[in-house]
């Protein structure tokens, strides 16, 4: 385990804001639909509208009125993008600002501004191979030989350090400092004045693996320390609960996580709560009343998975989520919003927004 608040030095100094343009308004979307569920499902879809661009891993924050939505990455690498989401109009806005390249990142909100550290940058490169074949004729035709050229893509992962500071009321964008460890994937929340980061894949060593390491840092005095480390290493999101930073499920290197594990700063202790009834991975998380939600991953990305926190127990079930691995979670008033994803690891990604809120059919607690 690491030691606890171990110091780093202080961040570098504000960089000067750069103004924008303002939005261009998106028209709303057709009337809603119902969606198919289960019966007795404590949370199901209730509209869907669609995103500018298609993302995966892209980070979203609500504040006020409206939920932000930063980076992510598609088919075309990344999505460098800012887009703002006004709910009660289901109509989206592209912001004429671009964030640093970044996907697999956290974005906070504090004192009216959001934060926006690490993740990673996929580069897609496209190579020529070039085989000499004979299309639809046997070799022994004696015909000439064609070269047939077959284009090739492959990604390269880098990590992102620096953290950027967005204003949504001017609309601004800044570049501040870096963050001790270069990291993806990392649960992320604020408790009080400080922003806590656990886990997440670390690109520091030859081949990328999922780190146990939890960081902090003091939006008051802009300084980073660690605290106690996470008791299993993953890859996950997470969510404020009470002052407490809750992780459910994760990735493992190849395997998905049941582990459900809260940290409670005042403590500086990790606490373990019942597990989930099967591993997730590659999934969201948000939290709505008493539950927890987890939607979609790699094995089931069409699934929901309910987490009480009063009786502490978990069910599966199908609240009318459309396939989606690293989609992207957030709680906006009495609904969850579900930003984006790719529905399995062949298709491209998705530009849906899907939203959700509690069934009143499901039986009380």
């Amino acid at each position: 385990m690491l030691p606890a608040l171990a110091r780093f030095p202080a961040g570098l100094a504000l960089m000067t804001l750069v103004l924008v343009s303002p939005a261009v308004p998106l028209p709303a979307a057709s009337t809603p639909k119902k969606w198919k569920a289960d019966r007795n499902a404590p949370l199901v879809k209730v509209d869907e509208f669609r995103l500018r661009t298609a993302r995966q891993g892209a980070a979203a924050v609500s504040l006020g009125d409206y939920i932000y939505v930063f980076g992510g990455s598609n088919w075309a690498a990344t999505a460098s993008t800012i887009e703002r989401i006004d709910p009660a109009a289901r109509r989206v806005e592209m912001l004429q600002l671009k964030p640093l390249t970044r996907a697999f990142h956290a974005a906070l909100p504090y004192n009216g501004r959001i934060y926006l550290f690490g993740g990673q940058e996929t580069a897609v490169d496209y190579r020529d191979e070039v085989q000499e074949r004979f299309p639809g004729q046997p070799n022994r035709s004696g015909l000439d030989l064609v070269p047939i050229v077959t284009l090739k893509l492959t990604s390269n992962a880098r990590a992102q350090t620096r953290v950027e500071v967005f204003n949504p009321e001017a609309l601004t964008l800044a570049p501040l400092f870096s963050m001790p460890f270069a990291r993806a994937g990392m649960a992320a929340t604020v408790i009080g004045h400080a922003a806590y980061f656990a886990g997440g894949t670390e690109f520091g060593r030859v081949s990328p693996g999922q780190s146990p390491r939890n960081d902090v840092y003091d939006f008051t005095t802009g300084e980073w320390s660690t605290a106690l480390a996470m008791l299993h290493p993953r890859e996950c999101p997470a969510v404020t609960v009470d002052r407490l930073m809750v992780v459910a499920g994760g990735r493992q290197n190849d395997r998905g996580l049941t582990a459900v594990e809260i940290f409670d700063p005042g403590a500086r202790a990790w606490k373990f709560l019942p597990a989930l009834p099967r591993p997730v991975a590659g999934h969201s998380l948000a939290r709505l009343g008493r539950w927890l939600f987890l939607f979609g991953g790699y094995d089931s990305p069409g699934r929901v998975i309910a987490y009480d926190l009063v009786h502490r127990t978990a069910e599966e079930f199908n609240a009318g989520l459309s396939p989606a691995t690293h989609s992207t979670a957030v709680t906006h008033g009495d609904r969850i919003y579900i930003i984006g994803g790719k529905p399995h690891s062949e298709e491209n990604e998705l530009d849906l927004i899907q939203v959700f809120a509690l069934n009143p059919d499901h039986p009380p607690e």
